[in-house]
């Protein structure tokens, strides 16, 4: 049986690949923590040319964006993930204590929780737009009221992949050769909505 390398089915096999080892590369750059911010701008930027047929070469176009985009992305990442961290500290420590402190780790827990939905409206920013770090937080603060159903959206498709490994380990293979590229798909196609909307 000869395959036809011009065919859909190459094609699909093709793009296939490209997204496997975009996923792995996306991971490796996250794993210094540091560089989270970078890399997910990058992995939304490529993911947003993916989406909107701009057909380029998908690990090449990853890597320009990081390079591109590591700066303001890295500034945006530390303005809104120290105040994560605290939080989540925050959430867990009032948590211990158990009883009416409880009460107090569901506001911080929730603060968290928007606090992450900022940063993702972040990240989508900067791999769309150019602006100062300072305005993109401002209005990455103000994305999850404006539009907090397409919010929604995007937290949910964010907790699917961990809670789905967490339930079915062996969903795990798939998280770390797809899943991560096929969220960051989906999160563009939920933060374009509300940027065609401004």
């Amino acid at each position: 049986m000869e395959i036809n390398p011009d065919s859909k089915v190459a094609d699909g096999i093709s793009t296939l690949v490209v997204f496997i080892v975009l996923n792995v590369v996306y991971l490796l750059c996250c794993l210094p923590v540091v560089t989270i911010g970078a890399a997910s701008t990058a992995l939304l930027d490529v993911m947003h040319r993916f989406a909107n047929e701009e057909r380029g070469h998908l690990l090449r176009g990853f890597f320009e964006a990081l390079r591109r985009d590591w700066k303001p992305a890295t500034l945006v990442y530390l303005m809104l993930g120290v105040p994560i961290a605290i939080l989540l500290f925050a959430t867990t420590f009032w948590f211990e204590f158990g009883g009416l402190s409880a009460l107090v780790g569901v506001v911080t827990g929730a603060g968290a929780v928007y606090a992450i939905a900022a940063l993702v409206w972040a990240c989508a920013q900067v791999a769309r737009f150019e602006a100062p770090a300072v305005q993109t937080v401002k209005n990455a603060l103000f994305f999850p009221m404006a539009h907090p159903l397409l919010t929604f959206g995007v937290l949910i498709v964010l907790a699917l992949a961990p809670a789905f490994t967490i339930a079915f380990h062996p969903a795990l293979f798939l998280y770390l050769t797809v899943g991560a590229a096929f969220s960051a798909f989906v999160v563009v196609r939920l933060t374009n909505r509300a940027f065609a909307a401004h």
